[in-house]
């Protein structure tokens, strides 16, 4: 399958921008050109009697592809609270520890740039691609998952709230009180009511209640 402008795993929109329009026509002509030689000409023979446009056109492929793994984590980033200074420091560190990790031979930005190189298979490179921001997803949860807190109203209703988005989290299937609140079934929402997102579900105790000296 050609890559073209499309949602991956119904999160995010490419391009978003002219210069994101500008750089996948790039990534979709670069890979079309790929493709066809590949499909034309032995690879034996590209790699020798087209040897040094061959080994341009695949550079630029693989640049192309850290391009738009780079552009994923651009248009998804990980939402952080302005007060935590150190925390947000330790975070960054622990993402870029992750992404120096994947960028080792063989690790998945290795895996990714073979993908639509050697394999010609762009759904295995998308797949990849989205492998290496859900490690970068792990670095963050226990982050996300230390900023919620149940809120209990004077009514004795209570809310698990988080304090980097101020969103609430409405339980997938009303009327569940439990004190120990696992759901995965759920979505967060603003003060009004409006969905905002289903991702990093709340993992907390029944005993984590904010206070205002939290």
């Amino acid at each position: 399958m050609e890559p073209q402008s499309q949602k991956i795993h119904g999160v995010m929109q490419m391009p978003a921008s002219d210069d994101d329009r500008e750089m996948m026509a790039r990534f979709n002509d670069t890979f079309r050109k790929l493709k066809t030689n590949r499909e034309q000409v032995p690879l034996e023979v590209l790699q020798t009697k087209y040897g040094k446009a061959y080994q341009k056109l695949t550079k630029e492929m693989a640049d192309l592809a850290d391009w738009f793994a780079a552009r994923l984590r651009e248009r998804m980033p990980f939402p952080m609270h302005p007060k935590d200074i150190a925390g947000n420091r330790q975070l960054s560190q622990q993402i870029a520890a992750v992404l120096a990790e994947e960028s080792q031979p063989g690790a998945l930005m290795d895996q990714y740039r073979k993908a639509l190189i050697d394999d010609l298979d762009y759904d295995k490179f998308l797949d990849l691609v989205w492998q290496l921001y859900h490690r970068t997803e792990e670095a963050y949860e226990p982050y996300w998952q230390k900023y919620n807190f149940w809120h209990v109203y004077p009514d004795g209703h209570r809310w698990i709230r988080n304090h980097i988005t101020g969103f609430f989290w409405q339980n997938g299937q009303p009327g569940n009180d439990s004190d120990s609140f696992t759901n995965e079934g759920g979505y967060w929402m603003d003060s009004k009511g409006e969905y905002q997102g289903a991702a990093f579900p709340p993992h907390i105790k029944g005993d984590k209640i904010w206070t205002r000296k939290n």
